[in-house]
């Protein structure tokens, strides 16, 4: 599972169990992990911590651990401060744009 999946669940995970949930990921072996979003924590609440949870998560790694990479969605440029702002060792972030077509009303 993905932990970014945990966006839809109606109650809030707090970043420590976020933190601990990614860190045994890392520590099992996994070297490529979905962990975050950029995106506005108004409209998805379980990502407004994205930039604790990976600094958290970085500091929390043993000495001479590899951190894996570390994907985050952006889907705007507001995101994407905050995706390059953020912590990541290497940095990676799925820029995820919306279409014009998609932005504008539909023609009746």
């Amino acid at each position: 599972m993905s932990p970014r999946r945990l966006a839809g669940l109606p109650e809030f995970i707090p970043t420590e169990t976020k933190v601990a949930y990614l860190k045994e990921l890392i520590l099992t072996g996994f070297q490529h992990i979905d962990a975050v979003s950029f995106v506005s924590p108004k409209h998805v609440q379980q990502m407004a911590d994205s930039e604790q949870v990976i600094s958290q998560l970085l500091a929390s790694l043993p000495p001479n651990t590899v951190p894996p990479e570390i994907i985050g969605i952006v889907v705007n440029e507001k995101g994407l401060r905050r995706a390059l702002a953020t912590p990541a060792s290497p940095p990676s972030a799925i820029p995820t744009p919306s279409p014009p077509i998609f932005a504008a009303p539909t023609p009746t």
